[in-house]
This record gives structure tokens, sequence and C-alpha cells, in this order.
């Protein structure tokens, strides 16, 4: 009696969590200036899966299903978490994948799921009774393998959009670095608790509400992400899905020379006019915004960078505005590093101190005063 209490109250909790990250999830969209398609449909992928919990655990306490029977407790959490880990892993791989590697995630999950089934049936058929154990472990591991699957392309497309992050945008993104890495590792985190959680109650006691902790860390890492999608929303958007038309090309045209002289020299005219209008005191501005405020196709654009300029878009976008950093030090000693800061493009102070010292080896105030002397 005692453990079935325990049981529901844990049933109960777990209720109240799932709902309780359903409505963050819904409301953090009214205080969020800034979104795209991409998070949009992961926040709703992320929604279901927190309302698919709260179902499984009302139909848990209302029929008291796992106090009855183990292993019909067993079963109806492979038949729930299974669909739930599937639709988080995939909303979190959705802010990082281009389309071709979206298809192997939907090709694995229903190769997955055919294969679960397919496992059951087989062991109702030979145990003739829910207690099937050989059947249980072997779609637990038909689903772990699934899960190790698109977590190794989900970690390599990753690093491919965070390295185009950090070399096609102008702006800070510690923040979104953070918590892109940390909402990962959480979520991997609940993925490899939830066998646990199925399989034996007096695990789930343990990491029943370690696994909730972590769940709610993941939802507000997944949120604070919308918050700072801002400054490479652009980035991402053409890294999952421009860049599927550069899978197609062949090797040869991908090292062809992409810039002709009069090209190279139309755009360092553009960018000059760019350049004496301020168009760098903009904090959110990466080389596709660029690329179209220019005229010109970012692929042009990113080559210019490497074959005239000889460095990323960042590396040079930060050492215009620091150019004109040192230059309004030098004029002026009333200005204050946040005036300095806004009017160059960076977000704040930090960043530009930051940035200062990373090009030039000595923060804005040494840099001055090495100056004068």
């Amino acid at each position: 009696m005692a453990d079935a209490s325990s049981l529901l109250v844990l049933q109960s909790c777990s209720l109240t969590v799932s709902v309780l990250m359903a409505l963050i999830l819904v409301m953090s969209r009214i205080y969020q200036p800034y979104t795209s398609s991409n998070y949009e449909i992961s926040r709703w992928l992320m929604f279901t899966s927190m309302m698919l919990f709260a179902v499984h655990y009302f139909l848990q306490m209302h029929f008291g299903i796992r106090a009855r029977s183990e292993d019909l407790g067993v079963l109806v959490n492979i038949i729930f978490y299974t669909p739930i880990s599937y639709m988080m892993l995939y909303a979190s791989l959705r802010m990082a994948s281009n389309h071709r590697h979206r298809s192997i995630y939907m090709w694995t999950i229903v190769i997955s799921t055919i294969v679960i089934v397919a496992l059951f049936a087989s062991g109702w058929l030979y145990y003739r009774s829910l207690h099937m154990p050989v059947a249980t472990l072997a779609v637990q591991f038909v689903r772990f393998a699934a899960i190790v699957v698109l977590i190794i392309y989900s970690t390599q497309e990753m690093k491919r959009v965070s390295r185009a992050v950090e070399n096609e945008t102008g702006g800070d993104i510690r923040q979104f670095n953070m918590y892109m890495r940390t909402g990962t590792a959480l979520l991997y985190s609940v993925g490899a608790m939830m066998p646990f959680m199925i399989l034996s109650r007096k695990t789930l006691f343990v990491m029943g509400p370690l696994f909730f902790v972590i769940l709610c860390f993941y939802v507000l890492s997944f949120v604070a992400l919308g918050f700072n999608l801002a400054p490479v929303s652009d980035i991402i958007d053409e890294e999952t899905e421009v860049k599927k038309k550069a899978d197609n090309e062949t090797a040869a045209d991908d090292n062809a020379p992409l810039l002709c002289d009069e090209c190279s020299t139309a755009i360092t005219t553009a960018i000059d006019r760019w350049r004496q209008a301020g168009g760098y005191s903009q904090p959110d501005i990466n080389s596709t915004t660029l690329a179209e405020k220019l005229g010109i196709p970012k692929r042009q654009l990113v080559a210019y960078m490497t074959q005239v300029e000889g460095k990323t878009f960042r590396v040079w976008l930060s050492e215009l505005r620091i150019e004109e950093a040192k230059r309004m030090l030098i004029e002026d000693d009333s200005y204050k590093l946040e005036a300095i800061a806004a009017a160059c493009g960076f977000s704040h102070r930090n960043y530009l101190h930051n940035r200062f010292k990373s090009i030039t080896g000595l923060t804005p105030s040494e840099w001055r005063d090495h100056h004068r002397k």
C-alpha cells in the first residue's frame, strides 16, 4: 500500500510538471520578440511531447496501471515513452539539420517503430502474456540503438552549424552556444534515463524525480535558446535549408573560382558604401543579411572574404568595428564604452571589451592610454 501511495504521488507530481512545462512552452512565445519557422515547429513538437507525458501519467493514475501490473505498466511506458523520446530528439535535431539528415532521422524512427511493433507481436505470440522479458529487452535495445543513430547524426550537424554560426555571424553568440550545448546535453541525459524508469519500479523512485528536474532544465534551456535566436537565425535557416542545394553540386563546381576581377571590384565598392553608411553598427548583421543588403549571392560574399580579405566574415567584421572603436577612443575622451559599443555594432560594452582585447591584446582603456603615450 505504501508503495502504491508513493507511486501515485510521483505520478501526480510528474503530471503537474508536464502540464507546467507545456504551458511555459506556449506562453513564452508571447514574450519572444523574434522567432523562426524551424524553432516554432520544434516548440510545438516539444509541447506535444509534454502533453503526451501528461496524458500518460493521467492514465497511469486513473486506471492504476503500474500499481496493478508491472508488466502492463512497462508496456504502457514503452508505448508512450518511445514516441515522446523520438519527438523530443527530433525537435532538438531540427534546429541544426538539413533536409537530407531530417530524412535519415525520419527513416530511422519509422524503421525502429516497425521493428518494435514486430518484437511485441512476436513476444505476445510466443509467451501469450504481457510478461515477455526477452521481447521487452529487445525493444529497449532497438529503441536505444535508434537514439544512438540520431545522436551521432545530430552531433555532426550541430558541429557544422556551430562552425557556420561562429564564422558568419557578427554578434555575440556566447549565450546561443551555451544554451545549445546545455540543451543537447540535458536531452541526451533524459534519453539515457528513460529505460531505467520504464523497466523497474525501484529505479523509477530514484530516477523519476531526477528525470523531471533535468526535463525542466531542458525545457527552460529550449525557451532561453529562443530568446537568443535572432543574431543567428538567418545562418541556421540557410545552413539547414539552402545548403541542401550545395549538397547536389559537384566537387568541381565547389572548387571552381567564384569571383572574377570585376565581381571582386564591384563587391569592394558596395562594401565601401555600406561601411560609409555605418552598416556595421547593426548588432545582428551577419553574412546572409549583408549579402542581401549588397545585392549579391551569399556564396560570392563568403568567397570574397576568403579570396580577397583572407579571413572569415566574423573576424573581418570584428576588425572593422574595432577600427571604428579606436577612432572614437582617440576622437573624444568623453565617449563611454556603452556609447562606443552601440555606435560600432557591439550588443553591449562587455562584448566590445572582450573582442577589443582579443584583437589588440589590450583593453579599450589600456589602448587609449598607450596611444596617448
